[in-house]
C-alpha cells in the first residue's frame, strides 16, 4: 500500500517515531507527495485538501495535509457546485493537519482556472474535483 520510504517529509508533533512515504496506492488510485496531479484529495468534513506526507504509525495509515486559503462554490447555477462536491480552490496554509486514510473520500484532481487579466500578486486559483471511480468505497 505505501510506497518509496523517504525521511523529509513534515511530521506534526509527536509523530516523529512514524515511518513516512511519498507514495500511497489505493485500490483505484494512488496519492503521490511528488506529483502535483497525485496529491490533493478530498478528506471526509473537511474537504478538499492537499497531501504533503504520508506516514505509517501502529499500524495506521495516516495523511499530512494542508487546507487551502479559500474554498468555494465553483458556480452556483444551477445549483451550488458543493453540491456535487465541485469548489474553486486557492492558495494553502501553512498550518499541518492529519487524518487516518479511512478518513479520504476521494482523489481529487485540480485543474486550473484562468486568471484575469491585469491582476497583479494574486494566487493561483484551481477547480477542484473528485475523481468519480475514486468515489466508491473500496475498503469493505
Amino acid at each position: 500500500m505505501c510506497e518509496r520510504e523517504h525521511s523529509d517529509g513534515p511530521v506534526p508533533h509527536g509523530y516523529s517515531d512514524a515511518v513516512q512515504y511519498a507514495q500511497l496506492n489505493a485500490k483505484t488510485y494512488k496519492i503521490n507527495i511528488k506529483r502535483c496531479s497525485d496529491c490533493c484529495v478530498f478528506v471526509k468534513d473537511v474537504g478538499p485538501v492537499k497531501v504533503v506526507n504520508i506516514l505509517s504509525h501502529c499500524g495506521i495509515v495516516y495523511i499530512v495535509y494542508t487546507r487551502f486559503e479559500q474554498v468555494l462554490d465553483l458556480s452556483e447555477l444551477p445549483l451550488s457546485s458543493s453540491c456535487l462536491e465541485i469548489y474553486k480552490v486557492c492558495g494553502c496554509v501553512s498550518a499541518l493537519s492529519m487524518c487516518a486514510f479511512d478518513d479520504v473520500q476521494a482523489k481529487c484532481l485540480l485543474l486550473p482556472l484562468s486568471a484575469v487579466s491585469g491582476a497583479t500578486n494574486r494566487k493561483s486559483s484551481y477547480a477542484a474535483l473528485p475523481v468519480v471511480h475514486t468515489l466508491l468505497d473500496e475498503r469493505t
